[in-house]
C-alpha cells in the first residue's frame, strides 16, 4: 500500500515552511500527484528525493494526515 504525504507533512518532516515545500515543487525537485483537488507527495517520491527507504511515520496532527490507497476508494 503506497503512502501519500501532504505538502504541510513533509514541510514538517524536513523542518521547513510549507512554502519552502512549494518552492522545491515548483522548481521540480519534487513531484505531486493529485488525488481530488489535492496534491499530494507519495511516499517513493519522497525516497527518491531523500535518497533513503526511510519515510515518516504517520507524525502529522490534524488533517495532515497521510492518505493511503484504502482511504480514496
Amino acid at each position: 500500500m503506497t503512502a501519500f504525504y501532504t505538502i504541510a507533512s513533509i514541510a514538517n518532516y524536513f523542518g521547513v515552511h510549507p512554502a519552502t515545500v512549494r518552492k522545491m515543487i515548483d522548481r521540480g525537485e519534487l513531484k505531486t500527484v493529485r488525488i481530488g483537488r489535492r496534491e499530494r507527495i507519495s511516499a517513493a517520491e519522497l525516497r527518491r528525493y531523500t535518497g533513503t527507504v526511510e519515510v515518516p511515520e504517520n507524525s502529522t496532527t490534524g488533517t495532515n494526515e497521510n492518505v493511503t490507497n484504502d482511504s480514496i476508494l
